[in-house]
């Protein structure tokens, strides 16, 4: 739907890049997640 609307718009979503800041935000996200896990359950004990 959202595609839809910016494709109206002349604003086209191409999914490479959408993959690749999808996949950015992805890896950072995995990245705070596994730092607070780690630092919670490790260093805080």
């Amino acid at each position: 739907m959202v595609a839809q609307l910016a494709g109206r718009n002349n604003q086209p979503i191409v999914f490479w890049d959408f993959t690749r800041i999808g996949f950015t935000l992805m890896i950072l996200s995995l990245i705070l997640c596994a730092v607070y896990v780690y630092v919670r359950y490790f260093v805080m004990q």
